[in-house]
């Protein structure tokens, strides 16, 4: 199933009910998408004529948001997402690497599982809490200009890069790293990472 900062808050309709006698449109007003994909590249952007859905009809709301289930077996998948809407993103990946190009959109959270292959991250200017678990693999993240970031990273073998510099690298890798515009920054990104083996780049 493939498909692609929203103006304001949209409200779209998403399946009609019957309410007392009377047909009602369910509205919602965000995405709580998960993709889950076995094996193969994943690549994820902003698609303009994308359904905020993905395509999906008469999907679940919970607490005005629509929760849409994809999923894909092995191979390359492309999938476009709606910039109409907010999307809180969980990603599940066995095995490829993983391209999540979130620039133009409203992703408020983003959850990736990963067991191995690398991850390559382009953030995008607008508030973001996630988390990143990879088993074996290269974590990427590019920062938009003038957005602060707070990373919470462990390594278990490997080494941590933040904005061009080495500072931490060997066995058992912990801390926590923050761009120095952080605390005074408007727009604010806090992620976690645990990797088993790899690396964690910010650039």
């Amino acid at each position: 199933m493939s498909s692609h900062q929203s103006a304001r808050f949209v409200i779209a309709p998403l399946s009609l009910a019957l309410v007392g006698g009377v047909v009602a449109a369910v509205t919602y007003r965000s995405v709580n998408l998960t993709l889950t994909h076995a094996a193969g590249d994943l690549h994820v952007s902003r698609q303009d004529s994308a359904s905020p859905t993905l395509g999906a009809r008469n999907v679940r709301v919970q607490n005005g948001s629509a929760l849409v289930n994809a999923a894909h077996g092995a191979g390359t998948w492309r999938v476009g997402l709606s910039p109409k809407l907010p999307v809180n993103l969980t990603v599940r990946h066995e095995a490829g690497d993983i391209s999540l190009n979130l620039r133009g959109l409203n992703v408020p959270s983003l959850s990736v599982q990963q067991t191995a292959g690398d991850v390559d991250v382009h953030l995008s200017a607008a508030p973001l809490s996630g988390s990143f678990a990879l088993g074996q693999g290269d974590l990427v993240l590019a920062l938009p200009a003038g957005v602060g970031l707070k990373l919470n990273a462990r390594v278990g073998q490997g080494h941590v890069k933040f904005q061009g510099r080495p500072v931490d690298e060997g066995m058992n890798v912990a801390g926590v790293y923050q761009t120095s515009n952080y605390a005074a920054a408007r727009t604010r990104i806090n992620l976690t990472a645990s990797l088993e083996t790899g690396s964690v780049t910010v650039r």
